[in-house]
């Protein structure tokens, strides 16, 4: 069982620790690599590149590749190579499916403690097109998905007479809800549940969520819950809660949200095996953001 202990916001000036390894993906934007330079500028720090393919299934550890079901054993073998006091992982830069592979690797690992960093950006890339109302709420966050592709581990079959409750943690992109909603065809999911991160990281960024959603989630979705936008504590609560009140149904979660709530989900489907993820595996663009604003540390245990 995976637990979050702890939660610090601190200025970007004041992060990182001596003798810290830091695990993280591609450095796509100012945050990540300003995380990674911080980090890289303590006492014999090092940084350690995580990504995976969901094309060939196969997990990248620094300049090795393993195939998914290997990747406890890349990455066990790949960190315990070098030497370090401290560990995080940067949510900032990871994907999802990263996030879940090292989730399930800490569980299977000897370590007490798990860091976690996230980067607020200070702005997003818009769209070109500020010709409508909908041109202002829109971003240029990715450039296409790689399809909903299940996750060995995380997935499990679910009948057409059963059906799903869908937990949709939504963000600011309509089009991937809309696109689950369409394929799926009502075949396996029942209803959906979304989740709007509430408060958001500035005042206001919470009506580009609403806006963007508000079309696909009117005609298909029950009530609305809301979480803070930077709590993976809070998520995990709330879907507790939801697991609580449907004791007899399937459920799905889907994370489109903010990448600390995807860490609340991630952790979520760690600790509960019948719980099945639903993931497009978007394509992010570089510099989809820019600057970093407040740094969140969270530290995360494990318990049997």
């Amino acid at each position: 069982m995976i637990d979050i202990i702890n939660h610090t916001r601190v200025n970007p000036n004041n992060y990182g620790r001596d003798h810290t390894l830091l695990i993280c993906g591609s450095a796509l934007d100012d945050r990540c690599t300003t995380i990674r330079d911080l980090t890289l500028a303590r006492i014999n720090s090092k940084v350690l590149e995580v990504t995976f393919n969901s094309d060939t299934y196969s997990l990248g550890v620094g300049d090795k590749t393993a195939s998914l079901r290997q990747s406890n054993s890349i990455l066990t073998q790949e960190i315990l190579k070098l030497d370090f006091v401290n560990v995080a992982i940067d949510i900032t830069s990871l994907g999802f499916v990263e996030l879940l592979v090292i989730l399930r690797w800490f569980k299977n690992s000897d370590f007490a403690i798990l860091g976690a960093v996230y980067g607020e950006p200070k702005s997003y890339k818009p769209r070109a097109d500020y010709m409508s109302d909908f041109g202002h709420h829109e971003f240029d966050l990715t450039s296409h998905s790689g399809g909903f592709k299940a996750i060995p581990g995380f997935s499990k079959a679910i009948s057409s007479g059963t059906k799903a409750t869908l937990i949709a943690l939504l963000g600011f992109e309509r089009s991937r809800l809309g696109q689950l909603i369409q394929l799926d065809e009502g075949a396996y999911i029942g209803k959906v549940l979304p989740i709007f991160g509430t408060p958001s990281y500035k005042v206001g960024w919470d009506k580009h969520c609403f806006f963007q959603n508000i079309e696909t989630i009117k005609n298909c979705c029950g009530s609305p819950n809301f979480v803070s936008s930077y709590s993976p504590y809070d998520l995990i609560e709330t879907l507790k809660y939801i697991k609580e009140c449907f004791p007899e149904e399937e459920l799905m979660i889907a994370p489109f949200g903010t990448k600390p709530l995807s860490l609340g989900a991630a952790i979520f489907l760690s600790n509960n095996s019948d719980t099945t993820l639903k993931y497009d595996h978007p394509i992010k663009k570089q510099s989809s953001s820019s600057g970093v604003a407040r740094i969140h540390l969270y530290e995360l245990t494990q318990s049997e």
